[in-house]
């Protein structure tokens, strides 16, 4: 694929890797509409970018906010090229101790909210027959990690619903991505992890920065039509799992 005037849709835009991800398509000619609820952090995106950028503040789990989402796509672009299901939160605890109202907002982004996205944004690939859709997963959705059971079975969730629509799309000539990070520095871990551990993590090899994701990313992108890469896994050097 050609970046060059292609729209993509990004959600989780406003931070991390959707931001990077967001920065380094548009330096190639795309169309990026930036999702988040965040309108601010947006904006500051946005401004990074430049004009081929628009600011669609958005939380995914909401049904009218989804909506509204697709709406400001069709209304402002008419079509739709690439889907970034990016969003997502982390969340500790096993089923012994965890919270339940942390398990019940993890699942609703992680798994609710991407079922959400792909609903609301799959017509227009299809009506078009072509396209792409990247879903960001883990290498958590492979392995049991200790401490993290309820965060491993939603990224599990996304594996299945990803490798389904994959099949699914088939007919319709439409690519899926199965996106998995391994450790990422980035602000998805802010309230779990301090900027100076998660920079040591990153200098000692542990963990990676979100535009080591980004270069995947645009590798999966930029293959001939008729090239898929199904599942793209990018680790730290020293990550065991």
């Amino acid at each position: 694929m050609i970046l060059a005037d292609k729209v993509m849709l990004i959600t989780g835009a406003s931070s991390g890797i959707g931001a990077a991800t967001a920065r380094a398509v548009a330096a190639r000619g795309a169309r990026v509409v930036l999702v988040a609820r965040s309108r601010e952090n947006l904006e500051r995106v946005a401004a990074e970018i430049g004009p081929n950028a628009t600011v669609v503040p958005a939380d995914v789990t909401r049904a009218e906010d989804v909506e509204r989402m697709r709406q400001a796509v069709t209304e402002r672009f008419g079509t739709l090229d690439v889907v970034f299901a990016n969003a997502g939160m982390f969340v500790r605890g096993d089923p012994l101790t965890g919270d339940p109202e942390q398990w019940a907002r993890a699942i609703d982004l992680n798994v609710t909210g991407l079922l959400r996205t792909l609903r609301a944004t799959l017509p227009l690939l299809v009506a078009r027959r072509s396209g792409h859709v990247l879903i960001t997963a883990s290498v958590a959705g492979k392995r049991w990690l200790q401490g993290q059971t309820v965060y491993c079975a939603t990224k599990r969730a996304v594996y299945s619903i990803a490798e389904g629509l994959r099949l699914e799309m088939l007919p319709h000539n439409v690519k899926v991505t199965i996106v998995s990070p391994g450790w990422v520095a980035s602000e998805f871990w802010d309230g779990h992890m301090d900027a100076r551990g998660l920079a040591d993590a990153v200098a000692g090899g542990s963990a990676i920065t979100s535009e080591s994701i980004v270069d995947g990313i645009l590798y999966v992108l930029t293959q001939p039509d008729t090239v898929s890469v199904s599942e793209l896994v990018i680790r730290p050097l020293k990550q065991q799992h």
